[in-house]
Order: C-alpha cells, then structure tokens, then sequence
C-alpha cells in the first residue's frame, strides 16, 4: 500500500511542475466584431503538441484565455485559428517564434472592424497587464 501512495504522490508532483513551469503558453484572446462580423463561431489556439478550442460563438468584446503546454522539444510558435460562421474555412494567424524551453505571455486581438490581428507577448516571468 506504501508503494501505490509513494508512486500516487511522484504523478501529482511532476504533472504540478508541469503546471508551475514557465514552459507554457499563457493565451489571452480579445475578439472586436463589426457589423458585417459581429461573432466568431469557433475558435482554436495551438502550440507544439497542444491546442484549445473555444466553442463558439465568441461575440464583440469578449475575452477568452488558455494555457497551452508543448512538450519541451516542441516548437513554442502559436497558431490561431477562427471561423466568422460555421460553413467557412478557417481564418489562421501565426504568432511570433519563441525558442525551445521558453514559455510566455500572449495577447491577441482580432479586429473584424479593420480585418487585422494584433498581440503583444513577453517571455515568462512576466506581466502583459
């Protein structure tokens, strides 16, 4: 029985560091709409080996977050996908590169109203507020 807690307790401390590493991808997500797009049906972030989706719809002014974990030979590179309505392609957007081993801050906005995406980022630790 010492064995199974001995080894119950090794799991949940490494997934934990896994957690409090900064070998993540904090993303932050902000979508403007415009009248012709005032919703995102469904939006997908992926890094190296993990992705997240969002289910939509994501209307004007609303935020949405996530924190992705590569795996640590993964690339940190950020990808964004997003769909105005449910029958179209997917609209993508590549982040910036990151280097192996480093994990960072992401803020993005997608603006409908001019078609642009922007984001500012930093490399962890770091404050983006």
């Amino acid at each position: 029985m010492d064995e199974r807690l001995c080894l119950m307790a090794s799991i949940l401390i490494l997934t934990g560091c896994k957690l409090l590493s900064n070998d993540i991808v904090k993303v932050r997500v902000t979508f403007i709409g415009s009248e012709s797009k005032p919703l995102v049906t469904l939006m997908a972030a992926t890094s190296g080996g993990d992705d997240y989706s969002w289910g939509g719809p994501i209307h004007s002014g609303e935020t949405v977050a996530t924190n992705l974990f590569p795996d640590p030979d993964d690339d940190r590179h950020l990808v964004l996908l997003y769909k105005w309505t449910e029958d179209e392609m997917y609209t993508g957007w590549d982040g910036p590169e990151i280097p192996r081993g480093q994990g960072y801050r992401i803020h993005v906005t997608v603006d409908a109203r001019v078609n642009q995406v922007t984001e500012r980022h930093c490399i962890l630790p770091c404050s983006l507020d």
